[in-house]
C-alpha cells in the first residue's frame, strides 16, 4: 500500500499542555532547509515540505476552476492555516482561533469549531437553513 501513497505531511503529538510546542516547533524550523513546521492545534504540530502548504493548494484549486481569490472564503483556526487565510479577502478566523489567526482575518465567526462555526456563519451569510 505505501509504495503508491506519498506524505504530505508528518503530525507530531506534542502533550496536552502545549510545553513542547515552540521547543518542537523551533528545532525542526532551524534544522532543515527541506522541511517548515507550524502549529496546528492545541498539541499539535504539522510538519510539511518547504513551499507545500494549504495556500499553494487552494491558488491550484482556483486556478483549475478558472475562479479569482476574491470569490473563495475561507476560514482557518491556527497558524497552519495562515498563509491560505492570506489568499482572499474573505477571511474567517474561528471563535476559538489562535490570537496570530484572529489578527490577520477580516472577519471573526461568532462560533467556535465545536459550535459548527462554520456552517452556522454559512448559514447567516446566506440566509440557509442547513
Amino acid at each position: 500500500v505505501f509504495n503508491y501513497d506519498k506524505v504530505v505531511k508528518i503530525s507530531i503529538q506534542t502533550g496536552p499542555d502545549g510545553k513542547m510546542e515552540d521547543r518542537g516547533l523551533e528545532r525542526i524550523n532551524s534544522s532543515t532547509e527541506c522541511f517548515r513546521a507550524m502549529l496546528s492545534g492545541d498539541g499539535w504540530v504539522d510538519v510539511m515540505k518547504k513551499g507545500v502548504n494549504k495556500a499553494s493548494s487552494l491558488k491550484a484549486l482556483a486556478d483549475y476552476y478558472g475562479m479569482k481569490t476574491d470569490e473563495i472564503m475561507i476560514f482557518g483556526d491556527y497558524p497552519n492555516d495562515y498563509d491560505m487565510l492570506l489568499v482572499s479577502p474573505h477571511s474567517y478566523a474561528m471563535k476559538n482561533a489562535h490570537p496570530q489567526i484572529k489578527e490577520i482575518c477580516s472577519h471573526i465567526t461568532r462560533y467556535t469549531n465545536e459550535e459548527e462555526g462554520v456552517i452556522r456563519e454559512l448559514e447567516m451569510l446566506f440566509d440557509l437553513e442547513l
